[in-house]
């Protein structure tokens, strides 16, 4: 017989059953996937239906101008509007990815999208507002199946030194495909718009359909778990467990100076972007054949992104964050002095120092979540990067198509200023020995600096 207080076999196996509910262990079910076709499909989800639908936004003003009787003002408005519902809409819904997880966080956001994209084509019977609030509603639908699909590379990530790790390669790879999705505006061209909306719409939804199917409830986190399709969605089951931690530890990361220069870079050099973007129809309209050929050619050139951001990815894995951001802040300056300076022709190289640039803003900010902070805050600090973002693109609107030399010089300064202050904090965090990962605790003086370079190998250098 056992002891007094001593549980039974049969209690101690429902106890394990029990732990084995939650977490990692939970991956028992569903059937096993390769690692390769588990990161396949949300890159294929996100280079087809992500936030960069947005950013094709060249051929969608020239649509709305030629079909529709708007004034080219009037459609850089939409854009403008929708720019801002667009990254205020995702500060607001970036947290979900923390408290419900990928799988449902990547549902929400494509049934998100596929209503507005059906309201999009609903044009004639829609108010300029309403089309705005659609269209950047369908951005803030496509960000959250990019922010469900983010701890994917993590899959090739090793912890054993002597095991090479690919996650900032592959997590370069989606950045770079995230912008793809602009590319599909091109076809406003060719077919009619209402039919092109509602052919979007449906595949949306169709794609939250394999959401459901091949996202895990529970973020991957190494390359030492097994990806798993039709995994027990556990709605019920966690739903109390996830709420409960949902928020926890949160305000930790506020209390660090380069916490606040991550967010207040990536909202300049991101407002930067978007700025260029919302102009660049201005800047080129014309008569010209030229004029034309840079207006077609604006989504293919500047949403290339695949092209840099592996190699950024890769960049980063190998030399830290320094350099990085130094690049950001000078390539910030590149392309607010080419749009804002350079003749018609030399947008040509505009077109070309935005895809760039949009390859090191992204490639940066996810890696810069994933390697300095702990996974249990990604989507608070995506949330507050947007927030700060939010608050800085209201006055890129001071500067439209006729006043933008002084909009490009403003850009230029702030941008190589505010990057080139954040690079010197990485480097003192690094003389410091500060751990990578700032959620933890400082570890201890004698071994400050050895802690900094083996828990994350580039997180404060």
């Amino acid at each position: 017989s056992l002891p007094e207080g001593e549980p039974s076999s049969e209690e101690l196996n429902q106890t394990l059953e029990e732990a084995d509910s939650f977490g990692p262990a939970a991956r028992a079910s569903g059937f096993p996937v390769n690692r390769g076709l588990a990161y396949f499909v949300p890159l294929l989800l996100v280079g087809c239906l992500s936030g960069g639908l947005v950013f094709g936004t060249a051929p969608f003003q020239e649509a709305i101008v030629l079909h529709f009787g708007y004034s080219t003002l009037d459609a850089q408005g939409v854009v403008g509007r929708a720019f801002q519902v667009f990254v205020f809409g995702t500060a607001v819904f970036a947290p979900l990815i923390d408290c419900v997880g990928p799988r449902r966080c990547a549902f929400a956001g494509l049934v998100l999208e596929s209503g507005c994209l059906f309201l999009i084509s609903r044009i004639r019977s829609v108010s300029p507002l309403v089309l705005s609030a659609a269209l950047g509603g369908m951005g803030v639908g496509g960000n959250m199946l990019y922010f469900a699909s983010a701890h994917f590379p993590q899959l090739f990530k090793s912890e054993d030194e002597a095991v090479a790790s690919y996650d900032g390669l592959l997590q370069g790879v989606i950045s770079g495909v995230y912008m793809v999705s602009g590319f599909v505006f091109i076809l406003l061209g060719y077919i009619d718009f209402e039919r092109f909306f509602v052919f979007y719409a449906v595949f949306a939804a169709a794609g939250a359909c394999i959401a459901v199917v091949s996202f895990p409830d529970v973020p991957y986190s190494s390359r030492a778990e097994e990806p798993r399709w039709c995994e027990s969605c556990r709605w019920k089951q966690d739903a109390q467990d996830e709420a409960a931690s949902c928020g926890q530890g949160h305000l930790e990361p506020l209390k660090f100076v380069r916490t606040w220069l991550f967010c207040a870079c990536f909202g300049l050099t991101s407002s930067c972007a978007n700025w260029g973007l919302t102009i660049f129809i201005g800047v080129v309209s014309g008569p010209t054949l030229e004029s034309a050929a840079l207006i077609s050619w604006q989504p293919i050139i500047a949403n290339s992104t695949f092209l840099f951001s592996p190699l950024f990815g890769s960049w980063i894995d190998a030399k830290g964050f320094v350099t990085p951001i130094i690049s950001l802040g000078l390539w910030t300056a590149i392309f607010a002095l080419s749009i804002g300076f350079l003749p018609l022709r030399g947008q040509w190289f505009s077109l070309l120092a935005l895809n760039i640039l949009q390859s090191q803003i992204y490639s940066i900010q996810f890696m810069y979540l994933q390697k300095t902070y702990s996974g249990n805050v990604f989507g608070f600090l995506m949330s507050l990067s947007c927030f700060v973002q939010s608050a800085i693109m209201p006055t890129s609107l001071l500067w439209n198509d006729s006043q933008r030399r002084s909009g490009a010089v403003c850009f230029a300064c702030s941008g190589v200023l505010f990057c080139g202050v954040w690079a010197l904090e990485q480097v003192r965090q690094a003389r410091l020995g500060r751990p990578a990962d700032v959620t933890l605790d400082p570890p201890s003086e004698e071994s400050e600096f050895s802690f900094t370079v083996c828990r994350a190998g580039v997180g404060a250098r």
